[in-house]
């Protein structure tokens, strides 16, 4: 699961979730699986979510980016 704050909202994001896209307001974006979870920050990103690619469009991101695509 991967847990941010938009600009309307928390939103958590799992494994076959319907398509989005959200403006998401600076702060922590939290990937949690089974054994672990990492914290990553935004500084306020556009986030385009699918079932087959997820994608911040920022830079800073490159990281979480390829981690959302292995697990989601």
């Amino acid at each position: 699961m991967v847990v941010m704050d938009g600009k309307e909202g928390q939103l958590g994001i799992v494994k076959g979730h319907s398509p989005l896209l959200a403006i998401l307001k600076p702060g922590p974006v939290r990937m949690i699986t089974d054994d672990k979870e990492e914290v990553f920050f935004t500084e306020g990103d556009l986030l385009k979510f699918n079932q087959t690619t997820s994608l911040f469009l920022s830079i800073q991101h490159k990281e979480l980016m390829i981690l959302m695509k292995q697990k989601y």
